[in-house]
């Protein structure tokens, strides 16, 4: 999704558990990043993102943490949701939602020909995914591991083995 928001010329800041994923995003584009360990993490990504604010969210882990993400974004922002790997928030601020106008929209990603409008997308803009490993499938375990852990940067893929 970065890689697709720098195609837009977009302003990105990212969030990690990890600095030197933060790092190594930075590096491929983002203007910074936090780490939402924390505690100020949410006061970290305001100041980043300067007056402009906070316009778009695209947020994968949901948890205690989505609460905030509605306390970052801009009046008539957008917080754009398709996962829930942490889990449910125990609260949300339903006030700062319609006094700040704000969009929440779920997506489970889209379907065939958004799938193909994004391939189109990628092809067009010569987009190459981050891709952290590719695994033959008897390494699935590891690769798996490796996710778990969250040591990963960009995809990690299983191919066949024939």
């Amino acid at each position: 999704m970065m890689r697709m928001a720098l195609s837009f010329n977009a302003r990105i800041l990212v969030t990690s558990g990890s600095d030197k994923k933060i790092a190594r995003a930075v590096e491929a584009g983002a203007i910074g990043g936090a780490n939402y360990k924390a505690e100020n993490w949410p006061q970290q990504i305001t100041e980043l993102a300067g007056a402009k604010g906070v316009d778009l969210i695209i947020d994968s882990a949901g948890g205690e943490g989505f609460d905030d993400l509605i306390g970052i974004a801009n009046p008539g922002g957008r917080l754009v949701f398709f996962g829930a790997t942490v889990g449910n928030p125990s609260q949300i601020n339903l006030r700062k939602i319609f006094w700040k106008q704000l969009t929440l929209q779920g997506t489970t990603m889209g379907n065939e020909k958004d799938f193909a409008q994004m391939v189109n997308f990628f092809e067009s803009y010569q987009i190459k995914p981050f891709v952290d490993g590719v695994y033959p499938f008897s390494q699935f375990r590891e690769a798996y591991q490796r996710m778990m852990k969250g040591e990963q940067f960009g995809k990690i893929v299983l191919t066949p083995e024939f």
